[in-house]
């Protein structure tokens, strides 16, 4: 094994930590929360099958690659409640060291590349980060719906809920018509009286 391959595995080997990172989401048995890695997992999935829906010129590589590094950071800080204001501020300087901490474990190339696409997802500065933001926002509501249960701490209306997930969805049309389907789901689950 070479040094930069000493570095992939060290940064590996970091990084099978984002399964012990627990979320608000409930799997399907009602019983277990979904972990980080879980969720990762789901996104790039959900990139996958949606891809014919994606925006012309939108690399599905950059966007694929864009979700299995942007939450990472949730080693370090673990996983900030999207509503809970009060931690946003603080949630942004502790994830910019926590992606420095993390991708300087990997050789320097790959270390730049990996930094350069969380900071890309974080400032949504490509069609691809912004992709990538409406799927990640949009991950948990469809998770709701296969669980049917909301963790007590959950304080969003769904109004907040569609805000948050939709909101920079107008200029990609397809992914809004089906991530609009998610949501309207999820209120019929909730019992809201709520027509988007």
């Amino acid at each position: 094994m070479d040094k930069k391959q000493e570095k992939i595995k060290n940064f590996l080997r970091e990084t099978e930590k984002l399964k012990q990172v627990k979320r608000k989401t409930y799997l399907s048995n009602r019983q277990d929360k979904e972990d980080a890695a879980q969720h990762s997992w789901e996104l790039v999935l959900m990139a996958l099958t949606l891809e014919e829906y994606l925006p012309k010129g939108a690399s599905l590589l950059k966007i694929l690659k864009i979700l299995a590094v942007h939450d990472l950071v949730e080693i370090d800080c673990g996983d900030t409640y999207a509503f809970d204001s009060s931690q946003k501020n603080k949630k942004s300087e502790k994830e910019k060291h926590a992606a420095k901490r993390l991708f300087k474990i990997l050789p320097a190339q790959k270390g730049r590349e990996f930094l350069s696409l969380w900071r890309e997802y974080e400032e949504g500065s490509s069609i691809e980060a912004r992709v990538a933001k409406v799927i990640d926002r949009t991950a948990p509501i469809a998770q709701f719906n296969a669980s049917k249960k909301i963790d007590k701490e959950f304080r969003a209306s769904s109004q907040e809920c569609y805000d948050y997930a939709i909101g920079n969805l107008e200029e990609f049309p397809d992914l809004k018509r089906y991530f609009k389907a998610i949501i309207k789901e999820a209120v019929r689950v909730k019992g809201d009286k709520v027509d988007f």
